[in-house]
């Protein structure tokens, strides 16, 4: 069986654990740190960190790079760094408010920024 690319391979992970809203970017022609950007829903922060549980097992499972996390699951934000590939799970409410500006690290502004840059793109 031919090696998944690490995009597909958290793509899949995501949808095997129900993950909602599943968005992948491809950044790569934008963005010096990352080729795809991929952004999920959960519907509650329980749900959020069993779903970066498994992305993250996924990853290692297939012998990828798993560069960090932040955030964590009381926050309902929760990014998974892989290099080439960033994953966001927010709660479904947090994904439509605004994190404070002491919460992102410079790393983290960039995913941001690549984020809306990609949307007034489209």
């Amino acid at each position: 069986m031919p090696k998944l690319e690490l995009k597909n391979i958290c793509l899949l992970a995501l949808e095997e654990n129900k993950a909602e809203d599943v968005l992948a970017l491809d950044v790569n022609n934008i963005s010096t740190f990352a080729d795809s950007i991929i952004i999920a829903s959960a519907n509650s922060n329980r749900h959020a960190k069993s779903i970066s549980e498994k992305v993250i097992e996924s990853i290692k499972r297939n012998k990828e790079t798993l560069l960090g996390t932040e955030g964590h699951s009381e926050s309902g934000w929760i990014l998974i760094d892989c290099g080439n590939v960033v994953i966001n799970i927010m709660k479904e409410f947090e994904s439509q408010k605004r994190p404070s500006e002491a919460s992102l690290t410079p790393r983290l502004w960039d995913t941001m920024y690549s984020m809306v840059k990609v949307r007034i793109i489209l």
